[in-house]
């Protein structure tokens, strides 16, 4: 899924929802760094996306775990 979502990113890089998408599964794939900066890229396309914000918030401690 995540190469669907890198994919997708590449050919439409205004497209949030990719980078929303692309943040999940790399959370879920247990990849925290690559999911905040997923996450990060969402937040700074559309600052609204208080979604994203709540992942971030949630994932970000993670990603200084050893």
């Amino acid at each position: 899924a995540a190469e669907q979502f890198e994919t997708a990113a590449r050919l439409k890089p205004g497209y949030a929802g990719a980078f929303f998408n692309l943040g999940h599964v790399r959370t879920l794939q247990g990849r925290p760094a690559a999911a905040v900066d997923a996450y990060e890229e969402v937040l700074r396309l559309d600052p609204s996306r208080n979604d994203a914000r709540l992942a971030l918030d949630r994932i970000f401690p993670l990603k200084f775990r050893p």
